[in-house]
């Protein structure tokens, strides 16, 4: 990995510091294990509680920019390698092998406790995947912050053709077909993280002052206006979706901010920067199997608490996942986690018996 002293040219007020040894900028890892694994987590547990005020507004916060920060820290960090020989190729192996196998053993395991046999509908939450992969397609361009601001909330009207196609199509096919439909607007945030890497958009102190500004202006229209978001109305939907464009690009830029400050890191979050990968795609279905068990065993599955112990439970196999299995088997880091298998992990011993010796 190439040293980056800086991201760019951006001023006095967006100057990242160089990597570590392994490559790694802290602050893009911190909210890398916050914003795609434990949030992530705290999102889909968060369907454990009641229906109402607070289930909604926990998920329309976390939701209103978990996706446009992840997609913009993807292209932030691909541009910094993706004009290398075999890029894509091995990009393709870091996106498509870990869906395929997560996708094959969740169908595997569903299909050993239901019938008639479910195909692929619990994958859906495995969309980014192949969007991302799609993303890392894109001509390397890097659009202005301007240009961001205008096109972000046009292309979220895209989430309507896409709960159109939705419901247009079987119920068993997942939500990652249909959300392919909505590769453009994520595709934007991904070129405006080669965009703040390269220097393209300078970020100041302002950003973080409007992020957080956006933030908690979206966060009272939720509590205000609870159907705001999702929306019920076609009228409401394109205004809720075009507003959380602009909420979720104000609060990634706020994080990006943020990150370039961050010069070490304090346990946790090492730890779950490098277990993110394995926790965003092991945690929904250990989320279901604990719901399966509480469904079986407790009268009253919901409340905070058990939220709190749900969110807890599936953090913590996540992470016993990576660190007892991915982090020691070359084999599960390749399936899992797209890592390649370098040939010493999987040499064999030497043979004390030489061919020659075996038959004479």
């Amino acid at each position: 990995m190439e040293p980056v002293t800086s991201i760019g040219a951006v001023g006095n007020s967006f100057r990242a510091p160089a990597p570590d040894a392994t490559g790694r900028i802290h602050g893009i890892d911190a909210w890398r294990g916050l914003v795609l694994a434990i949030l992530g987590v705290v999102l889909h547990a968060s369907f454990v509680l009641e229906p109402g005020l607070w289930r909604g507004v926990i998920y329309g916060t976390i939701h209103g920019f978990r996706m446009e920060a992840f997609f913009t820290i993807s292209g932030f960090l691909a541009c910094r390698g993706d004009d290398r020989p075999g890029w894509i190729e091995r990009r393709a192996v870091a996106l498509m092998i870990p869906f395929a196998f997560t996708a094959f053993m969740i169908v595997a395991a569903r299909n050993i406790f239901t019938h008639p046999l479910s195909w692929w509908s619990d994958t859906s939450y495995l969309w980014f995947l192949p969007v991302l992969m799609l993303c890392s397609l894109l001509p390397r361009w890097t659009p202005s912050l301007r240009l961001v601001i205008i096109a972000a909330p046009v292309l979220s009207l895209l989430f309507i053709i896409q709960s159109a196609a939705s419901s247009a199509i079987p119920p068993h096919v997942p939500d990652w077909v249909t959300s392919i439909v909505a590769t453009p607007y994520y595709g934007l945030f991904y070129l405006a993280g080669r965009s703040i890497m390269t220097g393209r958009i300078t970020l100041t102190s302002i950003h973080a002052y409007v992020g957080l500004i956006m933030l908690l202006a979206w966060v009272t229209a939720l509590f205000a206006m609870p159907d705001f978001y999702p929306a019920p109305t076609i009228p409401m939907r394109i205004a809720s979706n075009m507003a959380r464009s602009l909420v979720g690009l104000s609060v990634t830029l706020a994080i990006l901010h943020h990150a370039a400050r961050v010069q070490r890191l304090r346990w946790p979050m090492p730890q779950l920067s490098r277990a993110a990968y394995t926790i965003y795609l092991t945690h929904y279905p250990i989320i279901s199997c604990i719901n399966l068990i509480l469904y079986k065993t407790m009268l009253n599955r919901h409340g905070w608490s058990i939220f709190v112990a749900l969110s807890v439970m599936t953090t913590v196999s996540c992470l016993s996942i990576h660190y007892l299995l991915v982090a020691r088997h070359p084999l599960l880091a390749f399936l899992l986690n797209g890592r390649p298998i370098r040939r010493e992990a999987v040499a064999r011993p030497p043979d004390p018996h030489p061919p020659e010796w075996k038959y004479s």
